[in-house]
């Protein structure tokens, strides 16, 4: 029978799918691993960042309020403010050099302006910056209400540029505090009109914090306008109401197909908001990289597999092919020699009980022949006792009495009786009547 199927393949093939089975689940369970922890590891990172990142601007929204209250305490402002019905020249130019000290006292100050206590503008440093509307102006002055004297306002563009405000309630103490019995309102406010900007250091900074893969966004914590320090952004895929409170790291889509990992805080001493999105793809580059170098190396373990298999199996199923060649041999009639057994294991008792089998199937074999050379001697025999027998002898079938065989005796028996019943028959016609007539 021709052999379709090797064993010797069947079982190289099967130790290779067992080793790549097993390779596949140690790599995918790796894997899972690798790609959680760099998940955790991302968002550990985000979290910090985030909280770094707060209480930095925290920290500088703090200072900045300190000295707005700082400026706004100037008596030169008091001065002009209570002089607003009328006019007083001196207390003007003191006033505006007292707002053209606060404009150079930080770059990003667009304009300083000084406010009457109804929101309308008096002074200011730069006369291009237009006036802020009256519904903003309400909106920002009802931020300093009470015991607060200084307030950073809501994120806007003025002119196609980025801006914010900072306001400063003017008191009528000189110290710019709220006393507990004072219940007047304020005199006025200086607004400093600020630009949301990037320095080089301020971008050196934030790189150095968050890393080169990731982005930082600025925004009203109520989310109508978000921005990079650069331009308009769009929002983070949340709602305005989820970001007060909100903690942990979320996941969404910055844009379709780009999953980004975004953690948002709120800003203290501000109305605004801060996220830092880091993209989901480059956290997960490490364990893409771990694949790779996995799907590698289970490649080289294939190879290395697949050739120990294949000799491995070579040690296995070349007894079995001795075997198999001998039975062959043994089934065709010929004589097999005894096959070698210097193995301990299953292959070595199984070429044992193939020697033992083949020695009594030798042995069955030549008392075979010997009984059918008897049979044969006594068959000749009994052929020559019958051929040459005196008497006459034959073999007939019981059923139909057809003869199977005759000895001589009876074939010369057969022939004198034929010839004595021909002479008995020419005798009568040599004496028959007519004959004699």
């Amino acid at each position: 029978m021709k052999i379709r199927r090797s064993i010797r393949r069947r079982l190289a093939l099967s130790a290779i799918c067992l080793v790549l089975a097993v390779v596949a689940i140690i790599a995918g369970v790796a894997y899972r691993e690798v790609r959680a922890s760099a998940i955790a590891s991302a968002t550990h990172r985000l979290t910090g960042v985030s909280r770094q990142l707060t209480d930095l601007f925290a920290a500088s929204a703090l200072q900045n309020l300190a000295q707005a209250n700082a400026h706004s305490a100037d008596s030169a402002l008091t001065r002009r403010l209570r002089a607003s019905r009328g006019v007083d020249t001196a207390a003007t130019a003191a006033a505006t050099k007292a707002l053209a000290r606060v404009a150079v006292a930080a770059a990003s100050v667009a304009a300083v302006e000084l406010w009457t206590a109804d929101g309308t503008r008096v002074l200011t440093t730069r006369d291009s910056v237009a006036p802020m509307p009256p519904a903003d102006a309400r909106a920002l002055m009802s931020l300093v209400s009470g015991p607060h004297t200084a307030a950073i306002g809501w994120i806007s563009t003025v002119g196609g540029v980025l801006s914010y405000p900072l306001i400063a309630a003017v008191r009528s103490n000189p110290t710019g505090l709220v006393l507990s019995s004072e219940t007047v309102a304020p005199l006025g406010y200086v607004v400093q009109r600020r630009r949301v900007g990037n320095t080089a250091a301020t971008t050196k900074l934030l790189t150095e914090l968050i890393g080169s893969g990731a982005k930082l966004y600025i925004g009203n914590a109520r989310g109508d306008i978000w921005t990079d320090l650069v331009a308009v952004t769009p929002s983070p895929k949340i709602d305005a109401a989820g970001i007060k409170g909100l903690r942990g790291v979320l996941q969404y889509e910055r844009i379709p197909g780009e999953q980004v990992l975004a953690a948002i805080n709120e800003i203290p001493n501000t109305p605004w908001a801060i996220a830092i999105e880091f993209p989901r793809s480059l956290a997960l580059q490490s364990s893409h990289e771990m694949l790779w170098r996995l799907a590698f190396i289970t490649l080289a373990l294939l190879i290395v597999a697949a050739i120990g298999a294949w000799l491995l199996s070579g040690t296995l199923t070349r007894p079995i092919a001795t075997l198999v060649s001998a039975a062959e041999a043994m089934s065709a009639g010929e004589v097999v020699p005894a096959l070698p057994v210097d193995r301990r294991d299953e292959l070595g008792t199984f070429a044992f009980a193939f020697n033992v089998m083949a020695e009594r199937i030798a042995a069955a074999r030549s008392t075979l022949e010997k009984k059918v050379d008897a049979l044969r001697d006594a068959e000749a025999r009994y052929r020559m006792l019958f051929d040459t027998n005196p008497q006459p002898m034959w073999v007939y079938d019981t059923e139909n009495y057809a003869f199977l065989a005759v000895n001589a005796a009876a074939i010369e028996r057969d022939e004198r009786g034929r010839r004595q019943r021909h002479g008995r028959r020419a005798i009568r016609h040599r004496t028959s009547p007519h004959q004699e007539r």
